[in-house]
């Protein structure tokens, strides 16, 4: 059997290249076992469960809508933190968290964005003590203000040198991937079902994210209004297994 110190002598040198570093990093901070609360949400999608308006049958064709709707105005706030410079960071970085809130109309999603964002950059401060993602929880405290989630995911990324594409992916699919999982605990779906529905929204997730650089703020749909009337009744469900 090998041992440890016959490895270490036959070690050549070989170092993961800084772009490897920076994928590596972005997988931790996409995974959904990441301690920031992303399993306790689902956004609406209970609801639309327990008054019989989604089943397994037609969870592909919403989570399709779901990728361009509510992925499309994610994808975009992601990518303005991503692009934020150092000249005037601190009233661009309060500015689009305000426009995050504002396409937010359901208090409940508003607060679970504003969560998981909190979560995601104190989280991201104790990994790597940067001094912009400091200076972006500063103001929070003092300006009172949300941080919400796509919004920190582009800024961390962004501060660890991760490229907007993959970053951008990265997000839309940690997005998606949290509605199935939240679909398995209400709904008859399956694990290797579940995957498949993932793997065949690949190709709509790479429409949203080669659209985004070109995107304005101007082209973002006001709400999704199925899902965002849905999460506004979520708090009148009787039983209820998910925050939001």
């Amino acid at each position: 059997m090998p041992r440890l110190g016959d490895f270490l002598l036959g070690y050549t040198g070989v170092m993961m290249s800084n772009a490897a570093l920076a994928q590596l990093k972005l997988l931790q901070l996409a995974d959904s076992a990441l301690p920031i609360g992303t399993t306790a949400h689902s956004y609406g999608v209970e609801s639309l469960v327990a008054e019989g308006q989604l089943g397994v049958a037609g969870l592909g064709q919403f989570l399709r809508a779901f990728v361009h709707e509510s992925g499309q105005l994610e994808a975009y706030l992601a990518y303005q933190a991503w692009q934020l410079g150092a000249a005037e960071f601190s009233q661009a970085w309060l500015d689009l968290n305000a426009q995050a809130a504002a396409f937010k109309p359901a208090r409940e999603s508003r607060h679970a964005s504003a969560v998981l964002g909190r979560r995601l950059l104190s989280l991201a401060l104790q990994l790597e003590p940067l001094p912009r993602w400091q200076q972006a929880i500063t103001l929070a405290q003092t300006q009172q203000i949300e941080t919400h989630h796509s919004c920190v995911f582009g800024l961390v990324a962004a501060g660890l040198a991760i490229e907007a594409e993959a970053m951008l992916a990265a997000l839309l699919q940690q997005m998606t991937l949290s509605l199935i999982l939240a679909c398995q605990k209400i709904l008859p779906l399956g694990q290797v079902q579940a995957q498949q529905l993932l793997w065949q929204l690949h190709p709509s997730i790479q429409a949203v994210v080669a659209q985004t650089p070109s995107t304005s703020f101007a082209d973002l749909a006001s709400c999704s209004i199925g899902l965002d009337g849905a999460s506004m009744r979520h708090p009148l469900l009787g039983t209820r297994l998910f925050i939001s």
